[in-house]
C-alpha cells in the first residue's frame, strides 16, 4: 500500500498536518483558544496540492487541539452545528467538511 501523502499545515492560531482526506491541527501557543477560529478546508489541504477533489466535491475530515473546553458552533458552508469540547483533551472533531470553516466559542 502506498503511504500517504503528509504536508505541514498552518493557520493563523494553529499548526498541523494534511494526512489524506484528515485535517489535524494543534494550537501554536501551547494555550486554549477561546476565539473564534476562520480557514479554508481548500486551502489548508491545497497548501501543498494535496487536495483531493477538484471545486468543492471533496469533503474531509478535520481535528482540532487547544480549544477551550466549552460549547463552540461550527459554521461550515453555511451550515450551524453545536458541538462540546471537553476540558480533558480541547478537541473537536469534524466529518464531511468541505469549504469554509469557522468555529466560535460560545460558552466555556
Amino acid at each position: 500500500m502506498k503511504p500517504l501523502d503528509t504536508v505541514k499545515v498552518e493557520t493563523e492560531t494553529h499548526i498541523g498536518a494534511s494526512i489524506g482526506h484528515w485535517i489535524v491541527l494543534f494550537g501554536k501557543s501551547g494555550l486554549r483558544i477561546r476565539e473564534e477560529i476562520v480557514f479554508s478546508i481548500q486551502a489548508l489541504a491545497g497548501q501543498h496540492g494535496l487536495y483531493p477533489g477538484t471545486g468543492n466535491s471533496e469533503q474531509m475530515k478535520l481535528a482540532i487541539a487547544d480549544l477551550g473546553a466549552g460549547l463552540w458552533k461550527a459554521v461550515v458552508n453555511g451550515v450551524c452545528e453545536s458541538h462540546l469540547v471537553a476540558d480533558d483533551d480541547g478537541l473537536l472533531y469534524l466529518t464531511g467538511v468541505q469549504g469554509e470553516v469557522r468555529l466560535i466559542p460560545i460558552l466555556g
